[in-house]
This record gives C-alpha cells, sequence and structure tokens, in this order.
C-alpha cells in the first residue's frame, strides 16, 4: 500500500472514535422540573484548601433554585481558612446554628430554607485517599434520596441542580456523571486542561461507558456525579474504593457490576477551574494519565511513542510529505469536534495543539514513571501511585 493510502487508513482509525462520541454523547437538556419538588437531594462538597475555589462556588450552591436539597460541607484538616472562610460566607445566609456531633454547624438559608451542615472531618486514616475519605465521612449526615457529589471547585448556575436532577427522573437511572465547561484563566492552563477531554474523545467510547454491560468500560467525572442513595449504599460507598487513583472511574466500575444504570453529559450549567497555573495543572493531571490509559506497563512506552509519531508526522506533513495530509487534516478534525464538544478555545485546541501535544508527551512519560518508582504530592499528602 502506499504511504497516501496508509496515511488515509490511519487517519480514519483516528477519526472513528472521536466522530462516534461526537453523535452519541449528549449535551443535558435544558428543560428543568416544572415543580420545585423532585427528589430530596444532598449536595456534598469535600474541601481540602479551597479558600481559592469556595469563595466563588458555595454562593453559588446556595442561591440554587433547587429548594428540596441539603448541602453538606466537609473540611478535610485545611490550613488555608477553608472552614473559617465557609462559616462566613455562610452567616449571610443562615438563620440559625446548631451543633453537630463531628464539631460542625448546622443551620437553613434563608427563604429556600436548605439545611446546611458544615464539618469538620477527622483525620485521614492509613489506606485511604484524602477525597474519598471526606466523602464517605460526609455522606453519614446526608438524608436525601439523591447524593450529588460535587468538588468545591465547581461553579453552579442557578438552574443546573433542577437540570440534573429532571435528567435522572426523566432517563430513570441509577447515576448521572457531568462533564463541566472548563475555565482557563491562564496560559498554561490553556496549553494543558484541554488535554482532559482530547484523551477522552479521542480515545475511549463513551457510548460502551454508558450503554455495554462490560466492566471493561467505565468512566465518570469525579467533579459532578449524580448518584441514588439506595445504588450508593449497595456497591459500598467510597469505602470500596477508598485507594483508587481514579475514584470516579472505580465508581462507575462498581456501579456497573452492579448493574446499576448510567449517562454521562456535557453540560454549560457546571463550570470547573481544575487548576490555577501550568505548575498545579501538570502535577494534578501526572496523578492519573498513565493510571487513566489503562495499559500495562510494559507495554505503555511503546504504545505512547506510536501514538507521538503519528501525531507529529501529522504536524509536519505540510513541510515533509504531502503524501502524510489526511494525518494532518484528521488532527485538524478531531480538534474542532472537540472544541465544538467542550466550548474550549479554537485558537488553542487547532493552531497551538501540536504545543499542547509537547507538554502530554512529557506528562504521559512524568506520570509513567512516578507510578511505577516515586509518589506524587498533592494538597499537601504524598501518594504512591498504582
Amino acid at each position: 500500500m502506499s504511504v497516501l493510502g496508509v496515511s488515509i487508513a490511519v487517519a480514519g482509525l483516528m477519526l472513528t472514535m472521536p466522530v462516534w462520541n461526537l453523535f452519541s454523547t449528549r449535551k443535558l437538556r435544558k428543560n428543568i422540573l416544572k415543580k420545585q419538588d423532585g427528589a430530596f437531594v444532598s449536595i456534598i462538597v469535600p474541601m481540602r484548601n479551597e479558600v481559592h475555589n469556595i469563595k466563588y462556588t458555595l454562593p453559588k450552591i446556595l442561591d440554587s433554585n433547587y429548594s428540596n436539597c441539603e448541602i453538606i460541607l466537609l473540611d478535610d484538616g485545611s490550613s488555608d481558612g477553608t472552614y473559617e472562610l465557609c462559616e462566613n460566607i455562610l452567616g449571610k445566609y443562615i438563620d440559625s446554628f446548631e451543633s453537630v456531633e463531628s464539631g460542625g454547624v448546622l443551620g437553613a438559608v434563608g427563604g429556600a430554607r436548605k439545611n446546611v451542615v458544615m464539618l469538620r472531618g477527622e483525620k485521614l486514616p492509613t489506606g485511604w485517599m484524602g477525597k474519598q475519605w471526606a466523602l464517605h465521612q460526609a455522606q453519614k449526615y446526608a438524608k436525601g434520596d439523591l447524593l450529588l457529589f460535587l468538588d468545591a471547585d465547581v461553579h453552579l448556575k442557578k438552574n443546573a441542580v433542577s437540570r440534573l436532577v429532571s435528567e435522572f427522573q426523566r432517563k430513570k437511572v441509577d447515576v448521572i456523571s457531568v462533564f463541566p465547561r472548563q475555565i482557563m484563566k491562564s496560559f498554561g492552563e490553556k496549553l494543558l486542561v484541554p488535554i482532559l477531554h482530547w484523551s477522552l474523545l479521542a480515545f475511549y467510547p463513551i457510548w460502551m461507558a454508558q450503554n455495554s454491560k462490560t466492566d471493561k468500560f467505565c468512566m465518570a467525572n469525579g467533579q459532578c456525579i449524580l448518584s441514588n442513595r439506595s445504588a450508593y449504599d449497595e456497591i459500598g460507598g467510597h469505602e470500596m474504593i477508598r485507594y483508587e487513583i481514579l475514584e470516579d472511574s472505580a465508581f462507575a466500575k462498581n456501579m456497573k457490576k452492579a448493574n446499576k444504570r448510567m449517562k454521562i453529559f456535557f453540560c454549560d450549567s457546571f463550570s470547573c477551574r481544575m487548576y490555577s497555573d501550568f505548575s498545579e495543572a501538570f502535577l494534578g493531571f501526572s496523578k492519573n494519565t498513565f493510571t487513566a490509559s489503562r495499559v500495562p506497563a510494559l507495554l505503555f512506552p511503546g504504545l505512547y511513542l506510536i501514538v507521538v509519531a503519528v501525531h507529529y508526522l501529522g504536524f509536519l506533513a505540510p513541510f515533509i510529505n504531502e503524501s502524510l495530509l489526511p494525518l494532518t487534516v484528521a488532527i485538524v478534525v478531531l480538534r474542532v469536534i472537540q472544541t465544538y464538544q467542550t466550548g474550549e478555545d479554537y485558537f488553542y485546541n487547532v493552531v497551538l495543539f501540536p504545543v499542547q501535544f509537547t507538554l502530554y508527551w512529557f506528562l504521559g512519560m512524568y506520570s509513567w514513571w512516578k507510578s511505577i518508582f516515586g509518589t506524587v504530592s498533592w494538597k499537601g499528602r504524598e501518594y504512591k501511585l498504582k
């Protein structure tokens, strides 16, 4: 087969997954509940050194137009004043406080009468990841029929929870996970954060994760997961995934093993600023890039090199061999598809993709190395990757 024929075939393979994901992955419907009397929801937010986020995100949670809910905030040993800041914010909304066993406070938000529980978490025990431990503690206070797990950096529009619950009830599922619109402000963020969606949409069959019975295809986004309480309890909650690096995928896997129904959506009523700069983004993604690939450690460098080689041939094709141009076209189309689905920036995702991808190459190899031979530090804690 000629070089042109091979490049056309490879380009076709490169586009198969993103095109499939484009037509099989839906955005959350804009309809909301006609009455704000849907299922009772416990909104659970774990926090560790989140002053820079919670000052923006907590007021939006409190201002949600979905009234049939409670809000449970758990401070996981913050050293930056997160707990005190939350108390100050809640003081503007809450009518009164009552003490709870863990040393936190309980109150009710203004006219909406949402219950709010503010907790201080206990010391992290051996054998747990910090996030899972925080969620495990917080869910014990939850009274909701539905549990909405939100990261502290997730921003909500007023109708976000209502839209989510409406879709949950309409689809009659056990779990919904949402990929929020990513907020990126610094140059470094715009170079690294889009890699999250690229690796997802280019390589992962989202339709299979939602519809197949096999647990070989499982995924969720831990930034936003809405779960039926009974299903959560049935799978053993976060205790069963207490030391998983990819706790969201492990959560989805346990749900699928229990024959629970799950849906995944993109939704601009939720937004999230994952990282504040390049170094934080690099460190954050290094925790899970290799693990998320699900490729055996011995095969990873070789397969990674193949992906890198194909992409660099596409980047350089206009300058070295016109027979390789189908690779260039495939890369551009893939990035346009991703940007359309996620609402990201076309300039960074298309024009600067060679720079993004080069950084991704270093990130992937660093993640692989640290996963095998070292640990990573995240929010003041050391974790051995596996």
